[in-house]
């Protein structure tokens, strides 16, 4: 289903691919989330907010990990069987993709996932599929630098 390449650097063109899966996965998941939320599921997605707030500043791998509880946490709450089978694809790339930007970049993202869940919370369907849409053309750009400056190592 998914080819993974390594070699002595990420493969790229899956980074640009998954950016393509994720621009058209992630925002359609965000609205569900903000139409079918639960009060459990607004729990876990602050909780993953605030874990990503408090690696403001440490290991690249602490900020790894609350990125992915967050969008984990998103899956979950869309309340769709088959959207959240795509969470251990998403997460594998996820992961992968977190490890090449934050290891040559200082990226927050915080303030761009705190806009996806005040939607959520908020019951805004429309303004939770456009918050992540935001996101992940952020998350897209932040790899096309990440790419640049590999490149010139």
């Amino acid at each position: 289903m998914l080819r993974w390449r390594f070699a002595d650097r990420v493969d790229e063109t899956f980074l640009d691919e998954l950016g393509e899966v994720r621009l058209t996965v992630e925002p359609a998941v965000a609205r569900m989330a903000a139409l079918r939320r639960t009060d459990r599921d607004l729990a876990d997605l602050e909780d993953a907010l605030a874990a990503m707030r408090a690696a403001a500043g440490r290991a690249a791998v602490d900020h790894v990990e609350a990125d992915l509880a967050f969008h984990h946490a998103l899956l979950r709450a869309a309340h769709n069987e088959l959207m959240a089978q795509m969470a251990t694809a998403i997460e594998a790339g996820l992961r992968l993709r977190d490890q090449f930007v934050h290891a040559t970049l200082t990226s927050e993202s915080a303030d761009k996932h705190a806009e996806v869940l005040l939607a959520v919370r908020k019951q805004r369907a429309k303004a939770a599929e456009a918050a992540m849409r935001v996101l992940i053309e952020r998350s897209i750009a932040d790899v096309d630098l990440a790419k640049k400056v590999h490149g010139s190592r």
